[in-house]
């Protein structure tokens, strides 16, 4: 069992072209599982077989960025669409082209998704890569909010010229998995 005490996991972060290098060759002996991030309507990373790699999360969401007021303005609305039925006056068409703009971002329930993959694999890996199309801003807040999660030191990720983490993002995520600890200074 995962003990943040002593355990410590290893994280790669990694564009779309490098994803497959870092988990497929480069740390094809350690059990690993794989975050991997692309832009709506791009197609999966292909990923050649790794039998270390325990598994594979596909998210799809757009690299967007909000400072908080706009964050809380786009939760607001993301319930509202979450609620959104046809007896509201609304014809399916309508409905359907709302709840497309809300595929283009990250949600809570995106964030739900990762915090369970990552609880259900904690256990049986040393090593998560996140990988989104750069390697720059999802992934590297992802790993950042995971880090912090794991009880990990996670300010490299803020503190170097390699990354540039998407703040919404990461502040998000963290809220999903650490609601039981303190805020993040960031």
């Amino acid at each position: 069992m995962f003990n943040p005490n002593t355990d410590q996991i290893d994280f790669k972060v990694a564009g779309r072209f490098k994803v497959d290098f870092l988990s497929s060759i480069e740390h094809k002996d350690r059990p690993h599982i794989v975050i991997s991030v692309r832009n709506v309507g791009k197609k999966k990373v292909n990923l050649s077989v790794c039998e270390n790699r325990i598994d594979t999360l596909y998210l799809e969401f757009n690299d967007i960025h909000f400072d908080d007021d706009h964050a809380e303005r786009y939760l607001e609305l993301e319930s509202f669409l979450n609620n959104l039925k046809l007896e509201d006056g609304k014809n399916k068409d309508e409905i359907e082209t709302i709840k497309n703009l809300k595929r283009n971002i990250f949600t809570r329930s995106d964030a739900m998704v990762i915090k369970e993959f990552v609880d259900l694999h904690i256990d049986n890996i040393n090593m998560i890569i996140c990988q989104c199309e750069a390697g720059i801003s999802r992934s590297s807040a992802i790993a950042a909010a995971i880090s912090d999660y794991l009880s990990q030191e996670s300010s490299g990720y803020f503190n170097s010229y390699n990354y540039l983490p998407n703040i919404y993002v990461y502040n998000l995520l963290r809220s999903v998995l650490c609601s039981d600890k303190k805020p993040a200074i960031i």
